[in-house]
């Protein structure tokens, strides 16, 4: 058994073959696929504890994440939506929600969907910069900069916050 413990993928593919219908097996090993890029593989997993368990919204925002990786941002955002559908207080969810949006050229939904992320974890940093940039692509530069020395308070190593502020700054 102690093998098992050694290797992540051998335990979660051990404890699928033992109880194939429980969902945290199968989210955990997608999980560790994910990590090493094995994006396909981790999606039918994610699929499957979907299956075994659709109201747990850590698989849906997983699977979110993985189709966003792959630049299939609608079924990101339909996975998403699932998620805090389930969990109205998932920050993370809307963060990635309004991220996709912005992939997408769907700025003002970006912009709500990061800000529901601001209330529920107003220090992001991350989600300042990218309420930032979604604000210089409406060309809201005063917005837009407040946003990043938001973010640059929250943060002062923000690299794309100072970045882009420097280039507001520079106009």
């Amino acid at each position: 058994r102690n093998q098992f413990w050694s290797d992540e993928f051998l335990l979660y593919s051990d404890n699928i073959k033992k109880a194939p219908n429980r969902d945290i097996p199968h989210n955990n090993l997608g999980i560790a696929l994910a990590n090493i890029g094995r994006l396909d593989e981790a999606i039918e997993h994610f699929k499957s504890a979907a299956l075994i368990k659709p109201e747990y919204s850590a698989v849906h925002y997983n699977l979110g994440t993985a189709y966003g990786k792959l630049g299939r941002m609608d079924e990101a955002i339909a996975e998403f939506k699932i998620a805090l559908r389930l969990n109205q207080d998932y920050t993370d969810a809307y963060y990635n929600l309004g991220v996709a949006y912005g992939k997408q050229g769907r700025t003002e939904e970006a912009i709500t969907q990061l800000d529901a992320a601001l209330r529920l974890r107003p220090d992001s940093a991350e989600a300042h910069t990218k309420i930032g940039l979604a604000y210089m692509e409406q060309g809201s530069l005063n917005a837009a900069m407040e946003e990043f020395n938001a973010a640059l308070r929250q943060k002062p190593d923000v690299a794309d916050a100072d970045y882009y502020l420097g280039l507001l700054y520079s106009r």
